[in-house]
C-alpha cells in the first residue's frame, strides 16, 4: 500500500526529479508490476530528459557557454552564480560568490556577464559585471555605467524579460538600465567589447527597452516596447539603428501577423532571422525585410526563445518547452515536453538543450536520442520517407522500408547505412507492407498489383517473380507473409483468397484456399487484409477465420465474447495475442480456444498492426500510436509500457530477450533495455540527486528511512 501510494505521489508531484524519486521508492519497497507501472509512467513524464541537477536556491536565469559547454544558473536565493559541467551537470567550484538577478553567455566563449542586485549596487557595486569562463570578475570591466541604475534583470522575480544580450559574435554588449529610484526613464547602453572603456550609445527605447538585441555589426538593435499583459496596445517591435539610435521601424502586430508582441526575443546566429513572442505563437522575422515567414505554435505564451549555435533549429519555453528544426522551407518540430521548464539554451552542437525552472531543478534535454531512455542507435543515414511501413528483420541485422510507389530500401543496422531505393514495376493499389524470409536473406514488398515478387535484401536483386492468376486478372497480393519454417510466402488477396507459394521458386505449393465465401458457397471477394503465420506450421489466422494452408481447410473464428481485430499466433503455436480494440488485448490458447488472460480495457489501444513475438514466445511486443508496450507471452501480464517519439514502426526482441529494437517511421533505432534494474538506474540518474531524509518522512513518515538513489 505503501508503494502504491508513492507511485500515484510521484504521478501527481510537479517536481520531476522528485517524482522520479519518489517511484523509484515504490519500487524499492514493492518491486511488483505495479511500481513498475508507476515508474515507466513517471519516466514517461519527460522521455527526452538526459540528466538533471538541483541547484541551492531558485533559478531566475540560465545560460551556456558554447566553448567549454558548461552551463551557468543565477539562484540569488542560495549560491547566487552556479556553473555546472554540461554532459553530467555536476557542480563545478567557482573563485568567488557572486549574487544577481541574470546570467547571460558570451556567444564567442570568453566569458558571461551578470546583472547585480538593486542593493548591492546602492552598496557600490557596478550593476553589470563581466566574468571570464571560470566565472571569475573579468579584469576589464564596462565603463560609463551610471550610478545607482540596475538592469531589471536584477528585479527579484523578473519574469524572464531579458534587459541584457551579446550580439551572436560576442563582440557587442547591450544593457538597458533602470533607475533605482525609477525617477528617469530607462536607458539603454551599447559597449564595443574590444574596447570596453566607454558606450558607444547611449539610448532612450520605448517604455522600458525591454529584450535589447544587438546584430553582429553592430549597427542595428531590436528592441521591444513592451505594453504588458494583454494590452490593447500589444507591443512594438523597435528597429533601432545605431550608433545614432533613429528608429527605423515600429513594427506592431498586425505588421507581423500575430495578435500581440512580448518582449522576449532571439537573434539567429548569422543574423538573418528574428525570432519573436508574439502572444501564444512565435513569429521567426527576416531581418532584412522586416516580414514574417514562418509562426509556430504550441508552447503557449511564450518566456524564453533560443538558436542553437548552428541556426537550424529554435527552442521556445513557456506552458511547454518546444524544440523546431528550422531548416527547411516548413518548420519541423523536434520536442514538445510538458512542464515548467524554462530559459532554454543549446550545447554547443546543438545535440543537447538545457533549461531551468523557478524551484531549482537544472535540465538536460537529449535532441539525438543518443542518452534517453530508450537510447538510440549512432544516427545513420536519413531515410527522408515521411511514413513508410517499416519491419525489422527476424535476424534483427537489417531494417526494411517501404513506400507507396511501391518503393523498398533496407538498412543495415550495425551500421546505419541505407541501401538504394528500389522501384520495382508494380501496380500500386492502397495499400503496401514488407514480410521478411526468416533468414533475412530475402523480402517481399505487395501493394496490390497481380504479381508477386521477392528480392535479395542485399543487392536489391530481384530473385523470383510470378503473376497471381492468368493474364489480364485483377487479383492482387494485400497482405504476404512467410511461414515461418522459411518454407512457404502465404499471400492474401483481394478476392479473398490465400496462396500458398514455394518462399524460393514461388511456384504454386498447393491450390489457393478461398477463405471467404458466400452462404452459398460461391467466391466472396472480401480483402485479406491482415493475417498471420503460427508456429504450428500449418495455420495463419485471419481474425475472423483460422485457415490450416496445408489442408486447405478453413475454420470460422468461435465466439470468444470478444471482437477479434486481429490475431498474432506465437513462434510455438501455443499462444495467440488477441487485440479486440477497445476492450484490450488478451491471450488465447488455441488448442482450448479458451482464454488464457481475458482481454483488459487497461491495455486498450495498445496493440497495433506491428506486434512481434520473442522467438521462446516468452514475450510479446507491440506499438500504437507511439506507445510501446510489451506482455508475458504465457500469462497475458502486461509488462511495461514506455513513449517513444514516432507514432508506429518496427519491432523485434534480441535473442536473449533482453533488449527490444523498435525501428521509427523517419529512421531511427531505438533500444529498450527490459531489465527493470535499468529503469530505476535511468531514473536515479535522471533525478541527479537521492531522496532526502525530509522528503522520506513527507510520504513515509510511519517507516524507518531507507535511502533512495544514492550513489
Amino acid at each position: 500500500a505503501d508503494a502504491r501510494r508513492l507511485g500515484a505521489e510521484a504521478l501527481r508531484s510537479d517536481q520531476l526529479d522528485r517524482s522520479l524519486l519518489l517511484a523509484v521508492a515504490g519500487v524499492s519497497l514493492d518491486d511488483s508490476p505495479d511500481t513498475r507501472t508507476n515508474l515507466l509512467a513517471t519516466l514517461d513524464r519527460a522521455p527526452a530528459l538526459a540528466a538533471s541537477a538541483r541547484a541551492a536556491g531558485r533559478i531566475l536565469s540560465l545560460a551556456v557557454n558554447t566553448a567549454t559547454d558548461q552551463v551557468a544558473v543565477m539562484a540569488p536565493e542560495g549560491n547566487g552564480l552556479e556553473l555546472y559541467d554540461g554532459p553530467a551537470l555536476r557542480q563545478v567550484p567557482l573563485p568567488d560568490k557572486l549574487v544577481g538577478g541574470s546570467v547571460h553567455a558570451r556567444p564567442d566563449g570568453r566569458g558571461y556577464a551578470i546583472s547585480v542586485l538593486a542593493d548591492l549596487v546602492e552598496d557600490g557595486e557596478l550593476p553589470v559585471l563581466l566574468l571570464d569562463d571560470t566565472g571569475a570578475r573579468s579584469a576589464v570591466q564596462l565603463g560609463g555605467l551610471p550610478r545607482l541604475y540596475h538592469s531589471k534583470d536584477a528585479a527579484p522575480y523578473p519574469h524572464n524579460r531579458a534587459y541584457l544580450g551579446f550580439s551572436p559574435n560576442g563582440r557587442w554588449f547591450v544593457a538597458s538600465l533602470i533607475q533605482i529610484t525609477e525617477e528617469e526613464p530607462t536607458r539603454t547602453y551599447v559597449w564595443g567589447l574590444e574596447s570596453p572603456g566607454r558606450p558607444v550609445a547611449r539610448l532612450e527605447l520605448g517604455v522600458e527597452g525591454s529584450a535589447p538585441t544587438i546584430t553582429s555589426d553592430g549597427r542595428t538593435l531590436f528592441s521591444a516596447d513592451y505594453r504588458g499583459g494583454f494590452a490593447p496596445q500589444g507591443g512594438r517591435l523597435l528597429v533601432t539603428d545605431l550608433p545614432n539610435g533613429r528608429t527605423r521601424r515600429a513594427l506592431r502586430p498586425s505588421d507581423l501577423g500575430v495578435s500581440r508582441l512580448d518582449d522576449v526575443l532571439a537573434l539567429s546566429p548569422d543574423g538573418r532571422t528574428l525570432a519573436v513572442a508574439g502572444g501564444y505563437e512565435t513569429v521567426l522575422v527576416d531581418t532584412s525585410s522586416l516580414t514574417p515567414r514562418a509562426h509556430l505554435s504550441g508552447q503557449g505564451v511564450t518566456h524564453g526563445l533560443a538558436f542553437s549555435p548552428d541556426g537550424t533549429h529554435l527552442a521556445a519555453s513557456g506552458d511547454r518547452l518546444m524544440v523546431w528544426d528550422i531548416s527547411g522551407e516548413e518548420p519541423l518540430e523536434v520536442l514538445a515536453q510538458d512542464g515548467d521548464a524554462d530559459d532554454p539554451s543549446f550545447s554547443r552542437d546543438g545535440r543537447t538543450l538545457y533549461t531551468a525552472n523557478f524551484s531549482g531543478l537544472v535540465q538536460a534535454w537529449d535532441l539525438a536520442g543518443d542518452r534517453r531512455f530508450l537510447r538510440a542507435a549512432p544516427p545513420g543515414d536519413p531515410l527522408g520517407w515521411a511514413e513508410p511501413v517499416t519491419r525489422v528483420s527476424p535476424d534483427l541485422r537489417k531494417v526494411g522500408y517501404t513506400q507507396v510507389g511501391p518503393e523498398f530500401r533496407v538498412r543495415d543496422v550495425a551500421t546505419g547505412r541505407l541501401g538504394a531505393v528500389v522501384a520495382p514495376t508494380m501496380v500500386q493499389a492502397s495499400v503496401n507492407d514488407i514480410a521478411w524470409h526468416p533468414d533475412g536473406t530475402t523480402l517481399n514488398i505487395t501493394s496490390g498489383a497481380p504479381v508477386v515478387a521477392t528480392w535479395d535484401s542485399d543487392t536489391g536483386r530481384r530473385i523470383a517473380q510470378r503473376p497471381l492468376g492468368p493474364p489480364g486478372s485483377t487479383e492482387g497480393a494485400y497482405i504476404a507473409w512467410f511461414s515461418l519454417d522459411g518454407k512457404y510466402l502465404l499471400v492474401g488477396t483481394n478476392e479473398g483468397r490465400l496462396h500458398v507459394l514455394d518462399a524460393r521458386t514461388l511456384a504454386p505449393a498447393r491450390a489457393p484456399i478461398q477463405v471467404y465465401k458466400t452462404e452459398q458457397g460461391e467466391p466472396l471477394g472480401q480483402v485479406i487484409a491482415a493475417f498471420r503465420p503460427s508456429g504450428d506450421l500449418r495455420t495463419a489466422w485471419i481474425g475472423d477465420a483460422i485457415v490450416d494452408y496445408v489442408a486447405g481447410a478453413v475454420r470460422p473464428m468461435p465466439d470468444l465474447g470478444y471482437r477479434v481485430l486481429a490475431a498474432h499466433p506465437s513462434p510455438d503455436g501455443k499462444r495467440v495475442f488477441v487485440d479486440s480494440g477497445p476492450t484490450g488485448v488478451g491471450l488465447l490458447d488455441p488448442a482450448t480456444m479458451t482464454w488464457v488472460s481475458r482481454p483488459s480495457a487497461a491495455d486498450a489501444d495498445l496493440a497495433g498492426d506491428s506486434t512481434v513475438w520473442s522467438q521462446d514466445g516468452s514475450l510479446v511486443a507491440s506499438i500504437s500510436e507511439g506507445r510501446l508496450s510489451y506482455w508475458d507471452g504465457r500469462t497475458g501480464d502486461r509488462l511495461g509500457t514506455a513513449t517513444v517519439d514516432e507514432a508506429d514502426g518496427g519491432l523485434a526482441f534480441s535473442k536473449d530477450n533482453k533488449r527490444l529494437l523498435f525501428a521509427g517511421w523517419h529512421g531511427s533505432l531505438r533500444t529498450w533495455d527490459l531489465d527493470p534494474r535499468t529503469w530505476t538506474q535511468a531514473a536515479c540518474r535522471l533525478a541527479g540527486r537521492s531522496l532526502t531524509e525530509q522528503e522520506w518522512r513527507t510520504y513515509l513518515p510511519e517507516r524507518p528511512f531507507q535511502p533512495v538513489c544514492q550513489s
